[in-house]
């Protein structure tokens, strides 16, 4: 009789100890899961209609550049830079996604080694375009119903240009997004 007793006090204990490390594996795994989702706390930039492409103002020095880049490069690169600089207020991307060629943002060098090539230079073709026809020009020559096509009889057009043709889109009110599935762009009219 004092066997079975004993057995029974045995595997009472044996399952509060199941227990106890199952709940202390959940809590573990929680745990896991939620700082990884801290860490990897993506925009959910396919629900917003936010524009894919932004041109803002980036202060480095003392000089002021107009750029045109992806909205997520921007939001990182300024995430990234916050991190580092404690002084400096978090942007909050509720108005991030606000931000217009007439709004400037102070980066370190860095940022604005990474973010050079999107700055915005005029180009000699677009201006043609848009000095003589002026904004149906540059939906004639270069855009195919609300699609960007980045070619015109003298070829393709240079990164540099596509930057400045969607610089003037945009000082014009018109959005412009990426396709998700092509990695086309396309315009929104205003």
């Amino acid at each position: 009789m004092e066997q079975k007793r004993y057995q029974k006090n045995y595997w009472n204990k044996f399952f509060l100890f199941l227990i106890a490390v199952g709940v202390a594996v959940l809590i573990f795994f929680y745990w896991i899961q939620k700082n990884s989702e801290k860490t990897i706390m993506l925009p959910n930039l396919d629900g917003t209609t936010a524009p894919a492409l932004i041109s803002v103002n980036i202060e480095w020095h003392d000089s002021a550049y107009c750029a045109v880049l992806e909205n997520d490069e921007l939001f990182y690169t300024l995430k990234k830079e916050n991190k580092k600089n404690n002084s400096q207020t978090n942007l909050l991307y509720k108005s991030f996604i606000n931000l217009s060629y007439k709004d400037t943002l102070t980066v370190d060098s860095l940022s604005f080694i990474r973010f050079k090539k999107y700055i915005v230079t005029p180009q000699h073709r677009i201006d043609s375009i848009h000095q003589s026809e002026g904004i149906t020009g540059l939906f004639s020559a270069y855009f195919d119903d609300v699609w960007f096509v980045p070619s015109c009889e003298e070829g393709l057009l240079t990164l540099p240009e596509q930057i400045y043709t969607v610089h003037i889109l945009q000082r014009y009110g018109y959005s412009v997004n990426i396709d998700c599935e092509s990695g086309c762009l396309y315009i929104k009219e205003p």
